[in-house]
């Protein structure tokens, strides 16, 4: 990706007493998400596809790769929302996803497991705080005092990562050590000094922790409830409604008081945070163990699992055709087997982009949201004269947020977006737009209850 940034650059204001005005918009992306690597990889498809390629990075994809799902992800709304910012990156800090390295062969596998280690969430944030006090450096030439504002956005890992961000800097001073953690003490070592102090918006996709070994309540770990912080202006965060692994337990924003405003939406986590590509997706479901007398029954088999797959169809997940049944089991347990098969359009994760952007400009935050949306637009019509299913589901969760986003947050969280949202049109979204996130694959098993754990943060 070009580190070129076309548009006119507007340096820090400097204010009547002489002090500097620095605005800079910190962005952590998500576990294995990494723009650079995203990037790579596409521009590598279209040298193969003979499609206009930045040569560079095309050449820079790293052909064989070991254990590098980095590569294949989409952009996430985190890293499509920092190029937006301030109307150019002059003023934006972007961090690369947990578990992942720019140009690396292969993704860090303690960091995406556990997200801990030299790719984990305490050091992705060391490195946020490093680039936020150079970024104050290049502002700071004149004086060496500013009033700092940040907004500081993150989706998944990432989410955890920008809470915990908050907690280091606005960290008191301890001993000899500065105040506002890592970023204090580069910046005395800059010689540079905070006069006013202020994180003016916390943009939150889907907090996701799942730190160290037990993938439990990291709240206090990780500092998670550092937005209750007097600095902390305003806080949102859109959750994920589709979303139920054992491992991918949300912390809500409970700590933020009145000053957050958290919105459960259709998707599945990365349907909310972004990163999935548009394409075909085959999904394995083995809901239940199922007796093997079942089993060598073929009638009551297909009695069985004619009702499992008729649940998936009732729910939106798939409608007739795209899910077939079939005996599977070894040695040890038998199942009900089913696959399903769709195609999965990516574009209903620029809904809450779009949400985002809206809140955050709302609350001073400068995003280019005319330009963001042209370039993640949601389609208007469809056919002649019929209205687009997007543009209908964002019209009715964009009331469930007009008409939430000033209640208590007790009251908020009594509402839900099904009030808003007909189930019909929602089993077409679903079919459509949503993804089954829980698979076989270690560590994202689903939940036996099918209900996702919220974590009070």
């Amino acid at each position: 990706m070009s580190n070129i940034v076309f548009g006119n650059y507007t340096p820090a204001e400097e204010e009547d007493d002489g002090i500097q005005e620095v605005v800079i918009g910190v962005f952590f992306d998500g576990t294995l998400n990494n723009e650079r690597n995203s990037y790579l990889r596409k521009e590598y498809q279209k040298k193969k596809a003979k499609q206009p390629y930045d040569k560079e990075a095309a050449d820079a994809y790293p052909v064989i790769q070991i254990d590098a799902d980095s590569y294949e992800n989409d952009f996430s709304n985190v890293a499509r929302m920092y190029h937006f910012y301030d109307n150019n990156s002059q003023n934006s800090i972007y961090v690369e996803g947990i578990g992942t390295e720019n140009g690396s062969r292969t993704d860090d596998t303690q960091g995406y497991i556990t997200g801990t280690g030299s790719t984990g969430v305490p050091a992705k944030v060391k490195i946020g705080c490093r680039l936020v006090a150079d970024k104050i450096k290049s502002f700071a030439t004149r004086k060496k005092t500013v009033n700092l504002i940040l907004d500081v956005f993150g989706f998944s890992r990432g989410a955890a990562a920008a809470r915990h961000f908050v907690h280091e800097v606005t960290k008191s001073r301890n001993g000899k050590n500065p105040a506002r953690g890592v970023l204090g003490q580069r910046l005395e070592y800059y010689n540079i000094q905070i006069n006013k102090f202020q994180i003016r918006f916390v943009g939150l996709y889907d907090t996701v922790s799942s730190y160290g070994a037990d993938f439990g309540d990291d709240v206090e770990d990780l500092g998670l409830d550092a937005i209750k912080n007097s600095s902390v202006k305003n806080v949102v965060q859109f959750g994920a409604g589709h979303e139920w692994r054992t491992n991918f337990s949300l912390t809500d924003i409970t700590s933020a008081g009145e000053k957050g405003k958290e919105f459960i939406i259709p998707g599945a986590h990365a349907d909310v945070g972004g990163c999935y590509e548009s394409e075909v997706f085959k999904q394995d479901h083995s809901p239940s163990v199922t007796p093997a007398r079942v089993i060598n029954d073929p009638v009551e088999y297909n009695r069985i699992a004619e009702a499992k797959k008729q649940v998936f169809i009732d729910q939106g997940w798939y409608i007739k055709g795209q899910i077939k049944t079939g005996p599977h089991s070894n040695k040890y347990v038998n199942h009900i087997y089913l696959q399903g098969e769709r195609y999965i359009d990516k574009r209903y994760s620029y809904i809450p982009l779009h949400f985002m952007c809206q809140m955050a400009k709302e609350k001073k935050s400068e995003f280019n949201t005319s330009s963001l949306e042209f370039k993640f637009q949601i389609p208007q019509k469809a056919g002649q004269n019929g209205t687009h299913l997007l543009s209908y589901v964002k019209s009715r969760l964009q009331k469930y947020i007009d008409e939430t986003k000033n209640m208590s947050a007790f009251e908020r969280n009594k509402v839900s977006y099904k009030k808003y949202l007909d189930f019909e049109n929602e089993k077409k979204l679903i079919n459509y737009y949503v993804h089954w996130s829980a698979t076989g694959k270690m560590g994202h098993g689903p939940r036996k209850d099918g209900r996702r754990e919220i974590i009070n943060g």
